[in-house]
């Protein structure tokens, strides 16, 4: 993936998570703003899907998995 390309996905990204997390982020870009609004209507449609126990187990865990390999990559 390009640069600009690749630090502007890891942007969004990272304003989706902090959104979707509840922190306080800046107001969203243009882009930023189209994908919560997508997200948000794909998670309306989809309730059954992102409401069943196993989807949200295997959505905590692989969120586990992420932060603890941030984790054990900034210790010493």
């Amino acid at each position: 993936m390009p640069g600009p390309l690749k630090e502007e996905t890891a942007l969004l990204l990272a304003d989706y998570f902090q959104h979707r997390l509840g922190g306080t982020a800046l107001p969203p870009s243009p882009a930023a703003e189209a994908l919560r609004r997508a997200a948000g209507e794909l998670e309306s449609r989809e309730q059954p899907f992102f409401r069943s126990p196993k989807n949200r187990m295997a959505s905590i865990t692989s969120s586990t998995d992420m932060a603890l390999n941030q984790l054990t990559r900034a210790i010493p």
